[in-house]
């Protein structure tokens, strides 16, 4: 029988704690098959995790980055919706404090501003970090799926990106719209954390 949901959990190698019991929390679909990546650039490993997931029969693949954590019931709440691709709401951990979730202006996308809390809102592109996603999405949009394109020098400079971006506008050229469900509050953690009510905390060291 094939999985529910794969989720594709990418990581530097090692996760913290702090991650592992707020992944261990979560309320996870029974049968969910975890596609642990380490050790490889981003969009190699979110390929390889679509990859992996198409293989399996998976309806749902959730990429969750492991300097993100969900609510509990995050992930079920994003299932819920039926959508094809749909973000929890996390915020960056650095200067601007501000959702990990863009309009796409020109020449770079800019971060949106003020939003509606608890409810769901349309975006044009968000990162990768808590992101759920539809298989057919893989189906219709070619491969590769996910590229880093922020080095190559040959490209115009609103073309040089992170694959999360990339990929986000690879799917509005398919008509497929994104949602951020801004009642999914995240954690984004790691050397300074940022709260789901975008409050942040650099560490402290000595």
């Amino acid at each position: 029988m094939a999985p529910p949901l794969s989720v594709g959990v990418l990581t530097r190698g090692v996760v913290s704690s702090e991650w592992a019991f707020g992944f261990r929390a979560l309320e996870l679909p029974p049968g969910t098959e975890v596609i642990p990546k380490s050790g490889k650039p981003f969009d190699d490993m979110r390929n390889e995790v679509v990859v992996e997931a198409l293989r399996n029969g998976s309806e749902h693949l959730l990429f969750l980055d492991d300097d993100v954590i969900p609510p509990p019931s995050g992930v079920k709440r994003l299932l819920e919706h039926g959508l094809p691709a749909v973000s929890g709401l996390y915020y960056r951990r650095k200067n601007p404090i501000l959702p990990v979730a863009y309009y796409d202006t020109k020449p770079k996308p800019s971060f949106i501003g003020s939003f509606q809390p608890n409810a769901l809102i349309t975006v044009d592109l968000v990162g990768a970090g808590c992101l759920l996603l539809q298989r057919r999405i893989f189906e219709i949009i070619p491969k590769p799926w996910f590229e880093w394109t922020a080095s190559r020098e040959n490209l115009p400079e609103e073309e040089r990106t992170s694959e999360d971006i990339n990929f986000g506008r690879k799917l509005r050229k398919f008509g497929i719209g994104v949602k951020l469900d801004t009642s999914v509050r995240c954690r984004h953690v790691g050397l300074g954390s940022s709260d789901g009510e975008g409050h942040f905390a650099p560490v402290e060291i000595g």
